[in-house]
């Protein structure tokens, strides 16, 4: 039986776990990469060469980065998992296979998903924002293209490690593995459940002028965990999402052979026709994941 009190001590207890391991990675990153900081300031300079340094620092950030993402996300969620739900399986979510078909829906999902996003990530930066907003957006937006800087294989290798495969998997693993399945079980309602996963799953991206299509894309992640029951559909979704990002670049400053600050022009005109056909298409397919799983997929609650 579940009681107020047993959920506001597990409530607690859970944000400490959290708290604690996010210092620790911290403070542990810091002392491991002591330059990582400094990468930054010195990146952001407009004509800073690729020296040696340079590239030193620039691991530096992009290692950090990726103990970042595993201290904050998949460590505390495995923690929390094992002290009050270890009898559900720590690992469920992750013991669902997925076959090759199962692998083109999603491919095809997001491919149709990045004109839709893309249209609403469009309108979202017209609105008036405050400029304390806008410039955390091109903030982050800045941060993102230095952690891609390269044009070597080896460079695109390391980015898609620390951008797109341990991004997809540690941050599946938090927000849908773990807060959606807690949340299920507290919250009766299914759908609010997923909502609120993909609310915390947008907002800790810390960018209040893309929020909305991070939102919809958390949610339809979410969505696929519920109906297949696998985490492994959101992982390679979220996966396919970054990774796009991180070729498109290495392109990009593979052709021009610089620092390796190439730009994706943002700007994007899509038709009427383009956008229905792009929705119809997402519709399409998440009806046939839904159909497909519904009806014999076994969805285990928490315990």
């Amino acid at each position: 039986m579940i009681t107020t009190k047993s959920v506001l001590f597990k409530i607690v207890i859970s944000f400490l776990i959290i708290a604690l391991t996010t210092l620790v990675t911290l403070l542990l990153g810091e002392a491991i990469f002591p330059n990582s900081a400094n990468a930054v300031e010195l990146l952001l300079k407009d004509g800073v060469k690729l020296t040696p340094q340079i590239q030193s620092l620039l691991l530096q950030m992009k290692l950090s980065q990726g103990v970042q993402t595993v201290g904050i996300f998949l460590i505390p969620a495995v923690v929390v998992l094992f002290v009050f739900y270890r009898k559900s399986g720590v690992l469920l979510p992750l013991t669902s296979k997925v076959g090759g078909y199962d692998v083109l829906y999603v491919l095809f999902l997001i491919i149709f998903s990045n004109t839709f996003l893309a249209v609403v990530a469009q309108y979202s930066q017209m609105l008036p924002w405050p400029k304390e907003f806008i410039s955390g957006a091109e903030h982050n937006e800045t941060l993102t293209k230095l952690l891609l800087i390269g044009t070597g294989y080896g460079d695109l290798a390391l980015n898609l490690l620390i951008v797109a495969v341990l991004p997809a998997f540690c941050e599946e693993f938090f927000f849908r593995g773990f807060l959606q399945r807690v949340l299920m079980k507290w919250i009766k309602d299914v759908h609010l459940c997923i909502l609120i996963a993909a609310v915390v799953f947008s907002a800790f991206h810390f960018d209040a002028v893309n929020f909305l299509p991070r939102f919809l894309l958390g949610a339809m992640l979410g969505y696929l965990f519920y109906w297949t029951g696998s985490l492994w559909l959101p992982i390679i979704a979220h996966f396919l999402n970054n990774a796009q990002f991180v070729v498109g670049m290495f392109v990009i400053n593979k052709l021009k052979g610089s620092l390796g600050m190439g730009d994706i022009d943002a700007s994007l005109s899509v038709s009427s026709f383009h956008l229905i056909l792009s929705v119809a298409f997402i519709g399409l397919l998440l009806l046939s994941i839904y159909r497909r799983y519904m009806s014999v997929k076994d969805y285990r609650l928490l315990e």
